[in-house]
């Protein structure tokens, strides 16, 4: 007993110091709801099998009660049509007619034949639907009026007498078969009645478990909530006004280990503690780093003033020195022009020469044309007098023959001496003709040489046109090279103006950064000074009191600004 008892204790001892996770928690309350929708999941499946199997009994009841409905419907048709058979046969017995109950005992007999289809389907069923005393009972009756049917439609057919009613009692037969089907309809209407019963308690015993569970669940949530507040808001809460303290600059305080929260909340308190032991130490660094590197951004901002200063000065030496070379340039230029133009007016007056000696090569050709169209001309006045001639030569020999013919060829003789006189005239005419022509391809030749002395006088004017105009190209090449290697040395000094220029801007960027630097890192020294360390009380003083950002900004507003872009 006295070993036991400080066991106990230090059992007791480590329950009490034990931080229950989290994790643990959360997974303890996972599990109790997890137990209580497995409980609710279990009700449900146990009622939804209930009423699964219900569902299935009633189907199977329902279609045994359908195919008995139709076998009991096809008897007690086959019955009606015997008896209508039966009724006509005593007609043909009274009547002497043969055969009007034919066509009826044949549909009884289908009847019979659909019914014993339906019973056979039904037998084939009752293997897997009820098969109580009842639906036993119900079965031999039916056999029972199904035989007595069939035998009654054989006898009737072999015998063709009405005394076979009277020999089997299908009434009876029938009356036994109707009490037995209402018994068994009675029957399962109760069964039907009981299974929806059954399903009422199930759907209430699941009811009153469900508002079980739900209690359950409102108690354990408020369990939850309660406990949950306690391990976890209350400390978090404790938590999250120290940070804020912290936050404010209040470094002084130290923070409340909880005893009743979770290892998690444990941890986190531990972890301010020591950023708030890590934010004392750096705060204490930075005041001590901040007066040394506000100094070195002092002396960085005076450098790049200097910086400024000469990039500005070497920026305006170089805009001077490509005016200048801008201004040659444009002299250059204005040359090349003055080159072109008179290269131009070459070109057009070689041009004009060659349009001057196509025209002398078609004026050529056209002299050569109308020497060949005289020659063809003069031929042609050459068979004119060839054909004068022999005209003037008939004349005669018409003449000679009117002559002979005395005074019948007066007449005649006179036409000839017409002929004559035309052919002497066409004669005449051809030969001055023919010297005019003559005259003419003088004259052509003679334009003809000239036109050669003048197609060789542009030749020359041509050629010396072509050897000016080639000058002039070489000219305005030399001038345009010339000018291209003063835009080469314009766009380099416009480059390293450029690059000055930027340099400059960098310069003032890199000012206007170390500036900017220089108030953010006073500003920092103000708001590090803010912090309340344990060991200090008041806020510290910035550490480079004679000299702020402001008065920098003042010193370098001062420098003239670099020139605008060329």
């Amino acid at each position: 007993m006295s070993t036991s008892t400080p066991s106990r204790s230090r059992l007791l001892g480590k329950l009490r110091h034990y931080r229950l996770s989290f994790l643990s928690g959360l997974l303890l309350i996972i599990g109790l709801f997890s137990l209580l929708q497995l409980l609710s999941v279990g009700m449900i499946s146990k009622t939804m099998s209930d009423v699964r199997q219900d569902s299935a009994a009633n189907e199977a009841l329902r279609q045994q009660q359908a195919l008995m409905d139709q076998a009991r419907m096809e008897v007690m048709n086959a019955s009606d049509k015997l008896n209508r058979a039966g009724i006509y046969l005593m007609f043909d017995k009274e009547t002497g007619s043969v055969g009007s109950w034919n066509s009826l005992m044949s549909e009884a007999e289908a009847s019979l034949v659909h019914a014993q289809e339906y019973y056979q389907k039904l037998e084939r069923f009752s293997g897997s639907a009820r098969n109580d005393a009842v639906f036993t009972d119900l079965k031999n009756s039916y056999q029972q009026l199904y035989n007595g049917l069939l035998e009654l439609a054989q006898g009737i057919k072999k015998t063709s007498e009405i005394d076979i009613f009277f020999a089997v009692p299908i009434q009876a037969y029938q009356t036994l078969f109707t009490q037995r089907y209402a018994r068994y309809l009675q029957e399962n209407d109760t069964r039907q009645k009981q299974h929806a019963q059954q399903l009422l308690n199930n759907l209430d015993a699941a009811h009153t478990l469900f508002i079980v569970i739900l209690g359950l669940l409102l108690v354990i949530s408020l369990v939850v909530w309660l406990g949950v507040n306690k391990v976890i808001i209350s400390p978090l809460q404790r938590i999250t006004e120290h940070l804020r303290r912290i936050a404010s600059g209040d470094l002084s305080h130290d923070i409340v280990m909880e005893k009743r929260a979770t290892r998690e909340i444990a941890v986190l308190n531990n972890s301010v503690i020591q950023m708030q032991s890590g934010l004392v130490d750096l705060i204490s660094q930075v005041r001590q780093g901040m007066e040394t590197m506000m100094q070195q951004v002092s002396h960085v901002t005076d450098d790049n003033r200097q910086l400024s200063e000469q990039a500005n000065r070497q920026s305006a030496a170089l805009k001077v020195t490509t005016e200048h070379i801008i201004q040659i340039s444009q002299h250059l230029e204005q040359n090349a022009q003055y080159t072109e133009q008179a290269s131009h007016h070459a070109q057009e007056t070689s041009h004009i020469a060659e349009q001057g000696e196509a025209m002398m090569s078609d004026v050529r050709n056209a002299m050569q044309n109308i020497s060949c169209r005289s020659k063809e001309m003069t031929e042609v006045i050459s068979l004119i007098e060839n054909v004068a001639f022999q005209t003037h030569i008939l004349s005669l020999n018409a003449a000679i023959e009117a002559a002979r013919a005395g005074e019948m060829g007066k007449g005649f003789s006179v036409v000839a001496r017409e002929v004559g006189t035309l052919a002497s005239q066409s004669g005449q005419s051809a030969q001055n003709i023919n010297a005019l022509i003559h005259e003419s391809d003088n004259s052509v030749a003679t334009g003809a040489r000239l036109v050669v002395h003048l197609n060789d006088s542009l030749q020359e004017i041509i050629q010396a046109a072509k050897g000016t105009s080639t000058f002039l190209n070489e000219i305005t090449d030399i001038s345009q090279q010339q000018n291209q290697s003063i835009h080469e040395v314009t766009n380099r000094i416009s480059s390293l103006n450029d690059t000055v220029k930027q340099n400059a801007l960098q310069v003032e960027a890199s000012a206007r950064t170390c500036l900017q630097l220089l108030a953010q890192a006073e500003q920092l020294n103000l708001s590090v000074s803010l912090f309340q360390l344990p060991c200090t009380a008041e806020p510290i003083e910035p550490a480079i009191p004679g000299t702020t950002a402001a008065q920098h900004v003042k010193g370098y507003a001062a420098l003239p600004q670099h020139s605008p872009a060329l």
